[in-house]
């Protein structure tokens, strides 16, 4: 996915008309989704597996004050799909955390951007097939 990934979202901000172009997506990290005691946790019924991606990104942004701006993102996305039959991994939440360049580089604080381009990038990369991934990988 994060290969396809710049592709998508650029698209996705370019379509949101948001003056922000993604450069590079880092190698994702699979985690599954598990509880205090280390046990997975379901969705739902208990018949779909669930898992979160951790991904960053290098975004740069023009037209603003500076001139350009350079953002690094980093980004957990939770997955589901059924656990009794073939189906797709959907995206059911997408978090974001940034640096920022106003208080010195530190993080701010983890924000839903489940309607943003990044999830639109995800969901338009799955309507096109999926490109570039083995379906038993989230």
């Amino acid at each position: 996915m994060t290969a396809q990934l710049p592709a998508y979202a650029n698209r996705a901000f370019r379509r949101a008309n948001t003056p922000t172009h993604v450069s590079i997506v880092g190698f994702p990290e699979v985690v599954p989704v598990v509880d205090g005691g280390g046990q997975l946790l379901d969705w739902g019924e208990g018949n779909d597996e669930l898992a979160q991606v951790y991904f960053s990104t290098l975004e740069r942004q023009q037209g603003d004050a500076a001139g350009r701006s350079q953002l690094q993102r980093a980004y957990r996305v939770y997955l589901v799909r059924p656990r009794d039959r073939p189906a797709p991994w959907l995206p059911i939440a997408v978090r974001v955390a940034q640096s920022s360049q106003a208080n010195g580089g530190g993080r701010l604080a983890p924000r839903d951007a489940s309607q943003g381009a990044i999830a639109q990038a995800i969901a338009n990369w799955q309507k096109a097939g999926c490109p570039g991934l083995d379906s038993s990988e989230p």
